[in-house]
């Protein structure tokens, strides 16, 4: 199986970003970077989704995004879903002192490319709906250790995989389990047929994986390596039933 040219590109860049941000995170410019990336590739997926689709579609972003902003307010709150937890100053002013802006673009993000990917691989809408849980949950599990140890974010209280708590986890498969059961409602699956959002989604996941080998947290690396061999050489082959 050769690897398209597309996918190399996508793996390079997003392996070049995370060594920029290994570097030059204490940059006093690195959070406008980071903001810009954030931002950039929001735009990117709203320009997919409008273009090849309906304008409508616009809709799943705005909700999703605006989901985003108060789930994570209400958590940072109450500790409820995701456990209690202080950002940083890294992904922008916050909105009311509580998050950050770019959350509004950073979970539609994973949640469309995510759909898209599954819907790639599948064809049946139940198993795309599940598909897409279990790669935003694998990916949290890539993901969170890095944004912990490079403060993102501070928990109050932190657990045993990473200092990342178990809760967190929990709330993850229950936003997963709402945000694409609003994409797949809304766009009656349309929207998985984009190969360029499938791409957003390796590279997202490459890019933490990465870190992760850069910061030294081995197992997160190593899973994150094992999800994307099977997702590069799942879509290769002609999509399940």
């Amino acid at each position: 199986m050769m690897l398209k040219l597309e996918i190399i590109v996508v793996l390079l860049s997003n392996a070049i970003i995370a060594i920029l941000i290994s570097q030059y995170i204490d940059h006093p410019y690195f959070s406008l970077f980071l903001q810009t990336c954030l931002l950039t590739l929001g735009l990117v997926v709203i320009k997919l989704i409008t273009n090849r689709h309906k304008i409508s579609y616009l809709m799943i972003f705005l909700i999703l995004g605006i989901y985003a902003l108060l789930i994570e307010s209400v958590s940072i709150k109450t500790g409820f879903p995701y456990s209690k937890f202080v950002y940083k100053e890294l992904m922008g002013l916050k909105i009311l002192d509580i998050v950050p802006w770019s959350v509004f673009f950073v979970w539609p993000t994973l949640v469309i490319s995510a759909v898209s990917l599954s819907g790639h691989i599948f064809k049946k809408k139940i198993v795309i709906f599940f598909m897409s849980c279990i790669l935003l949950m694998l990916l949290d599990f890539v993901f969170d250790p890095v944004a912990t140890k490079l403060h993102f974010w501070d928990w109050q209280n932190g657990g045993l995989y990473y200092d990342v708590p178990f809760t967190n986890f929990l709330g993850w498969i229950l936003s997963s389990i709402l945000s694409v059961g609003i994409v797949l409602q809304i766009s009656k699956s349309k929207i998985c047929v984009n190969k360029y959002l499938s791409y957003i989604f390796i590279g997202n996941l490459f890019l933490w994986t990465i870190l992760n080998l850069i910061l030294g947290l081995y197992f997160p690396h190593l899973l994150g390596l094992i999800i994307i061999a099977i997702l590069i050489y799942s879509s290769f082959t002609k999509k399940h039933e």
